[in-house]
């Protein structure tokens, strides 16, 4: 099987950091796919893809991840792979690269998801330091807003600030596939809230099908079970058809990236924009559009 890497950089109404961002997945392409080329495992490569873009400030996930409305930043992340293992941390606080965490949980763990406080124990018994993933910008912004009222603001800071997570999908030369996704949620969300990005079946999924990733209305992602619903698809239709089909049933923002058994690939929005990449023997392609 001919390896093949795809990320994305969240999705909105409006691009901040364009040049930045396609730098941060130019960057996270080349990390995730040094590891497939040299044989390595899809679920690796995904991992290594979404920490870079933890680390880069212009990503809303880790390092740069927005506030919520208490001014606390917390993150959700999670991975699995084509072979059905799984696991995910929610609302997570002071770690550097929550999506490492996720990946514990997955392989040290007879559990799926571990959320808040508890989230970050775990963490530290893991071995993993404290880290303020709070960035200047991110500071800023939030204390020009910091004083919302929030059920009249939220749909207004989701149009504005974009629908920001992180993700990569892989197939290895094994044919294994593997999914990652990290994201800092909602600007100015409520305290304890959880989106997509770490619920089995809504913002990421994985089986011997295909595996895939979201950006966008993390409720209504969730509420609809995507994930799942869109790997099932990939029984009656390619991936290109089946996101297709997709984003015409569905009637709110969202971006999504997809790969399936044979190595063939999708990536489709009906936000404004979504940022992308993918990587493979032909080449390596970015986009913001």
């Amino acid at each position: 099987m001919e390896p093949v890497l795809v990320v994305h950089g969240g999705a909105g109404n409006k691009p901040y950091f364009i040049e930045e961002k396609k730098d941060g997945i130019s960057n996270a392409l080349e990390a995730g796919y040094v590891i497939l080329k040299s044989g390595g495992s899809a679920l690796d490569a995904v991992v290594k893809a979404v920490v870079v873009m933890e680390d880069d400030p212009h990503f809303n996930a880790g390092y740069g991840s927005v506030c919520g409305i208490d001014g606390q930043i917390e993150m959700d992340a999670s991975v699995m792979t084509s072979d059905g293992r799984f696991g995910a941390v929610a609302a997570i606080k002071n770690v550097k690269n929550p999506v490492l965490i996720a990946r514990k949980v997955m392989e040290e763990t007879e559990h799926h998801l571990i959320v808040g406080e508890n989230a970050t124990r775990f963490a530290r018994v893991m071995g993993f330091g404290s880290f303020n993933p709070l960035t200047p910008e991110q500071e800023k912004r939030y204390r020009e807003y910091k004083s919302p009222s929030y059920y009249s603001k939220v749909d207004e800071f989701r149009k504005l600030y974009g629908l920001g997570t992180v993700g990569a999908i892989a197939i290895d030369k094994n044919g294994d596939m593997a999914v990652a996704a990290s994201t800092g949620g909602l600007f100015m969300h409520l305290p304890g809230r959880v989106g997509d990005t770490p619920i089995i079946g809504a913002g990421i999924y994985a089986n011997a099908l295909g595996a895939v990733t979201f950006t966008g209305f993390g409720e209504r992602i969730m509420k609809n079970l995507l994930g799942k619903v869109v790997v099932e698809m990939l029984k009656d239709f390619e991936p290109y058809e089946a996101v297709r089909r997709l984003i015409q049933q569905y009637d709110f923002p969202f971006g999504v990236i997809l790969i399936d058994k044979k190595g063939r690939t999708a990536i489709a929005h009906s936000s404004r924009y979504m940022a992308w990449g993918t990587i493979s023997r032909k080449g390596k392609q970015v986009e913001i559009e």
